[in-house]
């Protein structure tokens, strides 16, 4: 589980990101299974470990109490450091905490949000009093498709709010086509090779062009001299 430092501020969003396929490994993964007699594979009792760790998994991934767990423990984090950065007696606020996690079955991000009443937060901070105030927490989750991208930061901001994507407009979706650098044409092989041959044409007309009559008949008797003959 990942959090982000709310401490900074006392107005900063509380989020955090929960892995559930790796709290679904640490959940089948938690029970020690000792090796029989002469350090042999204890068959028997690694079942029945695995039996119990059947139990701890919820019948439905979507509500699973660890999400509660987490949301609680944040609470308390953020209403404790409130305390510690001002030096004041314990009174607490109402704390709205997200958690984020992700379906792997159907790409999907789980948003949860959640209010945790600063009534509960007093029941742990002063448990031999009766609390005042509402002490239910209620939380709501929300599922978001990864795919597509685009549109993906629309999709979050929706379920998380625009204090933790920052702005967005749920009506227009961001392309990110005015970001990105203009792409250099580059021509077809048809055209490079009509290009090559206006060149080479060109080349020749100048040359021919050039020459004059003085010039060309320089190129004659310099040619003319530079026979050689073959004698029998």
């Amino acid at each position: 589980m990942s959090v982000n430092n709310s401490s900074a501020t006392s107005n900063a969003p509380i989020l955090a990101y929960v892995s559930r396929s790796q709290l679904n490994h640490v959940r089948r993964n938690c029970f020690r299974v000792l090796a029989g007699p002469n350090r042999i594979y204890n068959g028997p009792v690694h079942r029945l470990q695995a039996l119990r760790s059947k139990m701890l998994m919820p019948k439905n991934q979507d509500e699973d109490q660890y999400i509660l767990a987490v949301m609680i423990a944040l609470a308390q984090q953020a209403a404790y450091s409130e305390i510690a950065s001002s030096r004041a007696t314990f009174n607490p606020r109402d704390l709205k905490i997200r958690v984020l996690s992700t379906s792997e079955d159907d790409d999907s991000f789980i948003v949860y949000t959640g209010i945790v009443p600063a009534a509960f937060l007093r029941m742990f901070h002063q448990p031999e009093k009766a609390p005042r105030g509402d002490t239910k927490i209620q939380i709501s989750y929300a599922q978001v498709p990864i795919w597509p991208v685009l549109g993906l930061k629309e999709r979050l901001g929706q379920a998380l709010g625009s204090e933790v994507v920052g702005d967005f407009d749920a009506l227009n979706m961001e392309t990110y086509e005015d970001e990105l650098p203009p792409t250099p044409e580059t021509p077809s092989p048809k055209r490079r090779r009509e290009v090559l041959t206006e060149v080479f044409n060109a080349s020749f007309s100048e040359d021919r062009d050039s020459d004059s009559p003085l010039e060309v008949l320089g190129k004659r008797r310099r040619l003319e001299e530079g026979r050689v003959g073959v004698v029998r």
